[in-house]
């Protein structure tokens, strides 16, 4: 899979599934949201990897901690607006590197 094709998957994948979360996790909030992120965040934090999910090069690997920070501060919180912060991040970055 060529660098295009990875950043259309990331276009129509990634950054919908993102989002698709944050609204899930506004419109039911449930507690085991809460403590799916907060494994995901202690997960992110100690996990930093040279290849993404698809194969190339993780771009992204720096903003590991910024993302799990957002989904410890929705674990903490229950505000889902951290999730949709972390979206737009993610989007911001991908479009901007």
């Amino acid at each position: 899979m060529n660098d295009q094709q990875r950043f259309a998957l990331f276009l129509a994948a990634c950054i919908p599934a993102r989002f698709s979360i944050a609204y899930v996790a506004h419109r039911f909030p449930h507690p085991t949201f809460r403590l799916l992120a907060l494994f995901v965040a202690c997960r992110w934090l100690g996990s930093f990897p040279t290849r993404g999910f698809f194969g190339g090069v993780a771009w992204w690997g720096r903003l590991r901690p910024l993302h799990a920070f957002m989904f410890l501060g929705y674990a903490v919180s229950g505000s889902a607006v951290w999730l949709g912060a972390d979206a737009v991040l993610g989007l911001v970055a991908g479009l901007t590197r």
